[in-house]
């Protein structure tokens, strides 16, 4: 037999370098995350579109519009309770002949007047008496200038039942009433995309038009006939 002359073959290794790329692949996408975090540290952000983003995304998952904080230290909440203060001293005077009565909620204020004090009984057309009073309201609103807000006039009645050709239920009456200080805060220059207009009949009463016999209350009825307008934040 012949000596057999050659170099010697090594025998495979385990774990050969068939894989090696997966480690060069791993370090390049690090390396290009990397380079991605650094392009938008360096990007303009925007903080009126993100926080317009967050807030959509936050009502589309919930249901609910994002709160302000309770310092309202956001440029439009600071300005819009700013605003609602100076309508507030501003009016001070309708509250304290008794004309106005005045509640702060989370949402802006609600300026109530009982239906007296605007409107003959049963009808729903504005005492001449009264227009200067609705007439301050307005400027105050006018005042505002860019404030984003709506302000809703909604109208209230007892259950007292009205049958008139003008008026055919307290449906007609209450909506009649709000709609006609819409109307007129249109002829005082208020910006109309702002205004809206409810009409409630008796169905959210302050208190109960009956007692526990079900006799007529009149003093609480004469609550319950009122007209409220709603200065919220948009």
């Amino acid at each position: 037999m012949g000596l057999r002359t050659g170099k010697r073959r090594n025998p495979p290794q385990d774990g050969g370098g068939d894989e090696d790329w997966i480690a060069t692949y791993a370090d390049a996408i690090t390396l290009l995350m990397a380079f991605f975090v650094v392009l938008y540290s360096m990007s303009d952000i925007r903080e009126e579109r993100f926080t317009a983003v967050r807030a959509g995304i936050i009502e589309a998952l919930t249901g609910q519009s994002e709160e302000k904080g309770d310092s309202g230290s956001s440029g439009d909440g600071e300005s819009f309770d700013v605003a609602m203060s100076r309508v507030v001293q501003r009016l001070s005077e309708l509250v304290a002949n008794g004309s106005l009565e005045i509640a702060n909620t989370s949402k802006g204020i609600h300026l109530e007047f009982n239906s007296r004090a605007l409107y003959p009984a049963g009808g729903a057309d504005i005492l001449p008496k009264s227009k200067a009073m609705l007439n301050r309201i307005a400027a105050r609103i006018n005042a505002l200038g860019d404030v984003k807000m709506t302000v809703t006039v909604e109208g209230h009645t007892d259950d007292t039942p009205i049958n008139t050709e003008r008026y055919p239920s307290n449906w007609e009456l209450s909506t009649a009433r709000a709609t006609n200080i819409v109307r007129h805060f249109v002829e005082r220059k208020v910006d109309p995309k702002m205004l809206r207009a409810a009409g409630y009949a008796d169905m959210q009463p302050k208190v109960p038009n009956l007692d526990a016999e079900g006799k007529g209350l009149p003093v609480n009825r004469a609550k319950n006939r009122r007209v409220v307008i709603k200065m919220e934040r948009y």
